[in-house]
């Protein structure tokens, strides 16, 4: 079991250093934060501040700080800290406990190094604190009359299915100049926000009604003094028990809360906010499904429902009706049947005396989506007439089509999808489509229009019939995508002298932001539900590679919260759900909820974030007490971990542990043989999150006891496993049967796993390393990286980079080879398995911290550690961004002459750097100092700025 650790102190050794003088002063700090976002509109009262120390000279350190904040509208000065004595630059603490809510304002820092020199101040940044549950001034949740849709009018009393409405108000906005306009908005399910005619923003919140979402928008550009201001709202509702989409309250699930804020340059405030002096009406464009009566049952969907897991619905728009101008001043109702809305009431809303979910809280949400638009990479006519647009990769997108010569009333069925049939058209069968309707239906309007859908989903190809674009001369212009993901502000780079590898590295990268949406999504075609295993896998991804951290604080939250809802008493206390937020209820997989302590001491690592760690460890722990209610005393032994499915009714492919998923790519583990008995893999993930409990409870200063009670449960398992499951050679065996006879079977996750988590005795990793490598790959995406992680820590780095690149066998190479562009849910989909199925790229971790040879060594990166590999791969390159900034290394290696590294380490870093003993020879700004010889390796310690590694040095 091995983690983080400590910074290492070294001494100069006389090796070749060349140390040069620090002659210069330190730059003024860069990458100003708050709660590691920049210009944040939704930050906590007692937000967390960050930068990054800028120094031209090498091995600095920031030895003290000074921080200004500011009103951001008055000017005022509201805290300064004076020069305090620190050499933290990440996850400070505001000097006001308490910052007022729903306010602007603006800081700055500056540094001393270790010479006692002073930075500049770094140019001001921006933040918003958050509005509470208390900030609303009044705002009150409104909707649309509840009235049966084939009025054209409201909505059922249960809402429509999918049901779009339009709202809107005017408002006359005094002559002061405004310095400062924010928007706040909150909507079950969907929104987008306009202001005189333009979009501003769109949002969303697929959270339970207690556990909502609002989002804040700086529109300081869109509200001009001495104007009539027109706000319109496009919200989208639709009702489906299904994969990350709660309904809502029962009596009104639908509903939407706006307050918007303008400062002017007088003092003044202008506040709007959602009340009965709006106006709404439905959606005239889209086209309303149509439902059926089930006696005794809700009102479920007909062939409007895009499949039976995302939720969602296929749209049906009607360019004609669109009611012109309903979101521009002077706006005169025609086009839409505008009416006074039903006032659900004023937020927060009191909780029901039926404890029925209520809109009673609402969190400000931090993380936003990135929407650029791409156009297609190609456009093939068919011998129909058809015209077919590429758009090079699988996205989660909206196509966006221009006609020049629209026809009213033309029914025009856009078709999107993964793949193509061999005669050039999409793929229609239930694999390519992931069993789920693709497509969108337009119904035109005469003349020139432009057409996108409301909803994202996944594809690549978009086709149009040959009716719609006869006589059109289209361009790529004319067929786009605008392609959504995370805010992904800081690339990993990666490149080597392989060139498969590369492509992996992009492949695996752009599948998790596929994959990363409004959550971690499974898929975002089927199943766009935030399933736990797929969100710890992603996370990781995008935390590494794409330098993201709100989502993934979010997603632990979120996944956190679902034990409080459901998992709370009895039995089933300490488990969390397998998808949430989710409308089908409590649902569990037994070793999903035993990832979940071993993901939050990653985020830890990453971050050195203890916040967030401090809000769920009491969660933590009773999933520890979970796991220990179901080991044997009489083995030491995990033995039938209960679960697998909703509370009291468990799903055969899930019970006791999912093992690996799909059922496929499980490789002949012995999934019979152990049921009621004991799961190797179920033990190793119980290891690793007793372990993790430990580190976090030692991490967060918990008492010497419970981190010994946390040691003890890992370490007795620990003692079991390796006496109880495994073979005479070392090799683990997948489990035990009811009786306790040992499973025939070895299969390569029960191995994997041990080496992956470090508690393999040492005198047998060879024996089990040789076994898990002879099986080649046989394990699905959803666990490859365990695999990966395994036998590099057994030494095995060919092996690593060998299953990275086999176009020939399972794995990730073979999906480029067949013409893949994002990572599938298994090696080879069939039914309706995905071909968007971000898990599998959990991986590039590996290809960062194994063939490029970089790892976060102590939490929030106040150590890395840099050891480029002895394999077949000649030479790699990359830029790995960690919390304290990023981290350079480029290593090339010949034959004969030994490694050459050059690595460069951001101000505040130290860095272990460990190359081979053919390789021993250290210079350049960090001051190498040797640490330790040993094992064919060398050992320095060296600090910030660029120092190079090599025989030749």
């Amino acid at each position: 079991m091995t983690g983080p650790t400590e910074p290492p102190t070294g001494s100069l050794e006389d090796e070749p250093v060349e140390h040069l003088v620090q002659d210069t002063d330190p730059r003024a700090p860069a990458h100003l934060t708050v709660d590691d976002l920049v210009r944040p509109l939704s930050a906590g009262p007692s937000p967390r501040f960050g930068w990054l120390p800028q120094h031209p000279g090498g091995d600095q350190v920031q030895t003290a700080y000074q921080l200004r904040l500011l009103d951001a509208v008055t000017g005022r000065l509201v805290a300064d800290t004076g020069r305090v004595d620190s050499p933290e630059f990440q996850q400070v603490r505001c000097p006001v406990p308490d910052l007022p809510t729903g306010e602007a304002f603006t800081w700055t820092v500056r540094t001393w190094d270790r010479d006692g020199a002073v930075s500049p101040y770094a140019p001001e940044e921006g933040f918003d604190t958050a509005l509470t549950d208390r900030d609303w001034s009044g705002a009150q949740w409104v909707r649309r009359v509840p009235a049966p849709p084939a009025t054209g009018s409201g909505t059922t009393s249960l809402d429509a299915y999918d049901d779009y409405t339009l709202a809107r108000l005017e408002v006359d906005v005094p002559a002061s100049p405004v310095v400062r306009a924010r928007v706040h908005v909150a909507a079950s399910k969907q929104y987008e926000l306009h202001l005189d005619g333009a979009v501003v923003a769109r949002g969303h919140a697929f959270g339970y009604p207690s556990e909502g979402y609002s989002q804040t928008t700086d529109v300081t550009a869109h509200v001009r003094a001495g104007t009539r201001l027109a706000i319109g709202v496009v919200h989208h509702y639709w009702v489906g028990t299904c994969q990350g989409n709660p309904p809502g309250p029962d009596g009104h699930p639908s509903g939407f809360l706006l307050k918007l804020v303008a400062d002017h340059a007088d003092g003044s405030r202008t506040t709007v906010v959602s009340d009965g002096t709006w106006r709404v009406a439905r959606a005239p464009q889209w086209c309303a499904p149509e439902v059926d009566d089930v006696p005794g049952s809700p009102r479920r969907y007909t062939e409007r429902y895009r499949n039976d897991d995302a939720g969602d619905y296929w749209e049906e728009y009607d360019a004609r009706a669109e009611p012109d101008g309903w979101d521009r001043p002077g706006c005169d109702g025609r086009g839409a049947n505008w009416e006074e809305p039903v006032v659900v009431g004023e937020h927060p809303l009191p909780p029901r005396a039926d404890g029925a979910p209520e809109f009673t809280r609402l969190h400000a949400q931090e993380t936003r989506l990135e929407r650029t638009e791409r156009e297609a990479v190609s456009l093939t006519r068919l011998p129909d007439g058809s015209l077919v647009a590429d758009l090079g990769q699988v996205v989660s997108a909206v196509p966006v089509l221009r006609f020049r010569r629209g026809v009213a009333g033309r029914r025009v069925r856009v078709l999107t999808g993964y793949t193509l049939d061999p005669d050039g058209r999409v793929a229609t069968d239930r694999t390519s489509t992931q069993g789920s309707r693709t497509w969108f239906d337009l119904v035109q309007r005469d003349g020139e229009q432009e057409v996108r859908p409301f909803t994202y989903w996944g594809f690549r190809y978009v086709q149009l019939p040959a009716e719609a674009v006869a006589g059109e001369e289209p361009t790529s212009a004319d067929v786009r995508a605008v392609v959504q993901h995370t805010e992904a502000p800081h690339p990993a780079g990666f490149s080597s002298s392989e060139p498969v590898l590369d492509e992996v590295f992009e492949l695996m990268r752009h599948s998790a932001l596929v994959c990363a949406q409004e959550q971690f999504l499974d898929t975002p075609t089927r199943e766009k539900g935030q399933f736990t295993a797929d969100a710890i896998n992603i996370s990781a991804a995008t935390t590494a590679a794409c330098g993201e951290r709100a989502l993934t604080r979010q997603a632990i939250r979120e996944i956190v919260a679902s034990q409080a809802r459901y998992w709370y008493e009895g039995e089933f206390r300490g488990r969390v759900n397998a998808v949430y937020p989710n409308g089908d209820g409590p649902r569990d997989i037994p070793d999903f909820t035993e990832m979940v302590p071993g993901w939050v001491w990653q985020h830890h690592v990453e971050t050195g974030d203890l916040e967030l760690p401090e809000q769920v460890y009491p969660a933590l722990v009773e999933i520890g007490e979970y796991v220990q209610r179901a080991t044997d005393p009489a083995t030491g032994l995990v033995t039938a971990l209960p679960g697998g499915g909703s509370r009291g009714r468990e799903n055969a492919v899930y019970r006791q542990g999912i093992v690996d998923w799909p059922a496929a790519v499980r490789y002949g583990y012995d999934w019979d043989g152990t049921l009621d008995g004991v799961r190797t893999p179920v033990n190793a993930w119980a290891v690793d999150a007793h372990a993790s409990l430990a580190r976090l409870a030692r991490a967060l200063g918990r008492p010497a006891q419970e981190v010994a009670r946390h040691e003890g449960r890992a370490s007795a398992l620990v003692r079991a496993v390796n006496a109880r499951l495994r073979r005479p050679d070392g090799v683990y065996v997948d489990g035990l049967a009811p009786d306790g006879t040992p499973s025939a079977h070895a299969g390569q996750i029960s191995s994997s796993l041990p080496l992956a988590f470090g508690f393999v005795p040492v005198a047998d990793v060879a024996a089990v390393a040789d076994h898990v490598q002879s099986l080649g790959m046989n394990q699905g995406p959803m666990t490859a990286h365990r695999l990966l992680q395994g036998l590099a820590a057994a030494g095995r780095t060919d092996a690593v980079l060998h299953l990275l690149t086999d176009p020939d066998a399972d794995g990730w190479a073979n999906v480029l080879a067949r013409g893949g562009t994002c990572c599938w849910e298994q090696w080879n989909p069939v039914d309706d398995q995905s071909y968007s199925h971000g898990w599998g790229a959990q991986a590039v971790v590996d290809v960062l911290e194994v063939l490029l040879g970089v790892r976060v060594a102590a939490p929030g990166a106040a150590l890395v550690e840099v050891r480029p590999p002895v394999c077949s791969l000649r030479s790699a390159a990359g830029t790995r961004w960690t919390q304290r900034g990023p981290v350079e290394v480029r290593w090339s290696r010949e034959e004969g002459t030994g490694t050459e590294l050059e690595v460069r380490v951001p101000v505040g870093v130290q860095a272990r750097v460990s190359v081979p003993a053919d390789s021993r020879g250290a210079r350049g700004e960090g001051r190498p100092r040797l640490l330790e010889e040993g094992a064919g390796r060398v050992t320095y310690l060296v600090g910030s700025g660029s120092s190079t590694f090599g025989r030749g040095v």
